[in-house]
């Protein structure tokens, strides 16, 4: 079984509930504590009494009994404790997700496994006691990370132990155990632990959030709250950074007319801070100034050179086409900032076009590019299909910002061009580290 199943297979594994069957699954309510957040003005959630006020909050006024969320959100929970980084870039994007619940509440094994270590992780803000069980599913294995619990939960351990499905293994601990927190549950998956025993990064620098979301999965499905969208008909994929990493090609193609005018090259590191808003936008910052002629020009150099090189190095992500395939009885799409017949081209080239019912791309002339809603209503109606039935699902704040204007539900991909935390301050409905991590909200 390769990685880009697994999703799918937790899925198919009807995973136990992790706080047990005793919350029902109008007792989660969503918590968000993420940067920018306009909820969590008037609250200090970076300390103690602060944070703990907060999710009182939350929960009185949605009527709750259990908090749940933070996976990849970019939070300033972890500036009071040095173990998240004393110089330089501290670690503040979310590896895992959080279920805040009263302390002693049991913490049951989703799925089958044994343990694999264990520890006291007594820093201020770490883990406190902390548990690590392995897990196989077919071919694969991987792992399940228990933070915040009781330390009474460690005694009679043994690496190795089996613990089944569904098994009350451990409780949430008090503040004096569990790392100097307000009571919750850290629950993290895990795909290589990577030499760690009894602990793991829970939290990631910006600079390096992608690469570590995808080794730690979104782990929503151990949960048994119920995230799966309504309804849903259509979904709308932006193109580059979502379903294709074209970003060498683009780069090619830009140097290509950047040669011919004389100018300076671009790297490949930094063309995808220019990507998200249309060609003309993605030469002009490359030229590194504003002249039309110019511009004029070197669009006619990249456009040569691109009709001829678009899928030289373009490649679709990990996990894309056995998803897309995955997907029958939902429409699909894509719609793209990139010109409608580079796009077309390249969808067909990739073997892409007999999933998507539609291909849509950049026609300056017929309406706007993303982040306005037009290319998207245009969707809608050529499909058929009301805005509270679609998601688009993207790796830009404009692909986010388009979805909500057209009246959307929104889900921002990680592993693209933008940075998580922009992805986050935006709102999205989900974020998702890996593409198949999609069918864990469908």
């Amino acid at each position: 079984m390769k990685h880009n199943s697994l999703s799918s297979a937790i899925k198919a594994a009807a995973p136990f509930p992790a706080l047990g069957s005793r919350y029902a699954a109008n007792d989660y309510f969503p918590l968000n504590l993420a940067v920018g957040h306009a909820g969590l003005e008037g609250y200090d959630t970076a300390s103690f009494v602060g944070l703990e006020a907060y999710v009182e909050a939350e929960r009185q006024q949605q009527g709750g009994q259990v908090g749940y969320g933070g996976y990849g959100e970019n939070r300033l929970l972890y500036w009071n404790s040095p173990h998240f980084g004393a110089e330089g870039e501290r670690r503040t994007i979310h590896l895992g997700i959080d279920l805040w619940a009263p302390a002693g509440t049991p913490v049951f094994a989703s799925l089958e496994g044994r343990v694999h270590s264990f520890a006291y992780n007594d820093q201020v803000l770490d883990y406190g006691a902390t548990i690590v069980l392995e897990h196989e599913l077919g071919s694969q294995r991987f792992y399940t990370l228990y933070g915040h619990l009781a330390l009474s939960s460690l005694t009679g351990l043994s690496a190795g132990q089996a613990i089944a499905k569904g098994q009350a293994f451990a409780n949430l601990g008090p503040p004096a155990e569990n790392g100097g927190w307000p009571p919750h549950l850290h629950l993290q998956l895990i795909l290589d632990m990577q030499g760690y025993t009894g602990d793991f990064p829970g939290v990631a620098r910006r600079s390096e959030a992608a690469r570590w979301l995808e080794v730690c999965p979104d782990p929503i499905g151990l949960t048994g709250i119920n995230n799966s969208l309504p309804n849903l008909q259509l979904i709308i994929f932006d193109l580059d950074g979502t379903l294709i990493d074209s970003r060498y090609d683009l780069a090619d193609a830009v140097n290509f007319a950047l040669d011919k005018l004389n100018l300076a090259p671009i790297s490949y590191e930094r063309l995808p801070q220019m990507l998200g808003s249309g060609l003309n936008h993605l030469i002009q910052t490359a030229m590194g100034k504003d002249d039309p002629a110019l511009l004029k020009q070197a669009r006619q150099y990249f456009d040569g050179f691109y009709r001829l090189h678009s899928t030289d190095k373009t490649r679709c992500y990990e996990g894309v086409e056995e998803t897309l395939a995955a997907l029958p009885g939902i429409k699909k799409a894509v719609y793209s900032n990139k010109m409608q017949h580079f796009t077309e081209d390249i969808i067909q080239k990739l073997g892409l076009a007999p999933y998507f019912e539609l291909v849509l791309g950049a026609q300056p002339e017929r309406y706007a590019l993303k982040p306005d809603p037009a290319g998207i209503r245009f969707i809608l109606e050529e499909l058929a299909v009301a805005p509270q039935q679609a998601l688009i699902l993207g790796d830009s704040t404009h692909d986010i910002e388009a979805g909500q204007a057209a009246g959307l539900r929104t889900g921002a991909v990680t592993y693209g061009y933008r940075p998580a935390e922009a992805l986050a301050a935006a709102g999205p409905d989900f974020m998702i580290g890996r593409f198949e991590d999609l069918c864990l909200y469908l």
